[in-house]
């Protein structure tokens, strides 16, 4: 029995394993934290005729294996009913999913294609510039599974602030 014990007493050592091998990054689809945007999605953008343009700040994170993200911005994006207006697209430097620093920046303000005393979305869409389609500045097809995005709430000299008008002469016609 005595050398049983000592068997087990001398069997009780630490095993460290040695650290895996991961390879390179794999890129991974962006992500944006609608809580940090800013201004806040959730809250209606009132433009005057006297409005200064507004900044756009949306912290985005994404692992992107060295291939930069690509934000393009539109007024009434797949609005049904609506033809949509291109407003500007930018790029955002590669980074990794760990960079909680990066984000889009753009200052807005609507423009003379913008219909007014009525409301309107504002549609961010970002994605890595591989699954971006220059020519007609949106996500390639079949790439929705890279495409974040972020939607804004915008009411356009709007005759009482707190009161959001049906937009009619930007409608498309068949």
């Amino acid at each position: 029995m005595l050398p049983v014990l000592g068997l087990c007493l001398s069997a009780t050592g630490c095993l460290v394993a040695e650290a895996p091998e991961y390879g390179p990054p794999q890129q991974r689809p962006p992500v944006i934290n609608t809580q940090s945007v800013d201004p806040s999605p959730y809250q209606v953008l009132v433009f005057q005729p006297d409005s200064t343009a507004e900044t756009l700040n949306v912290p985005v994170r994404s692992e992107d294996a060295g291939e930069r993200l690509i934000g393009t911005l539109w007024v009434d994006w797949q609005v049904d009913g609506r033809k949509s207006h291109y407003v500007w697209d930018q790029p955002v430097p590669a980074s990794s999913f760990d960079d909680v620093s990066r984000s889009w920046d753009f200052s807005f303000l609507p423009g003379a294609e913008v219909t007014k005393k009525c409301g309107h979305t504002l549609t961010l869409l970002l994605m890595h510039e591989s699954n971006y389609d220059p020519s007609n500045k949106q996500p390639k097809e079949n790439v929705a599974w890279d495409v974040a995005s972020v939607t804004w709430q915008l009411n356009v000299w709007p005759t009482d602030p707190g009161v959001i008008e049906p937009c009619t002469s930007n409608v498309v016609t068949p």
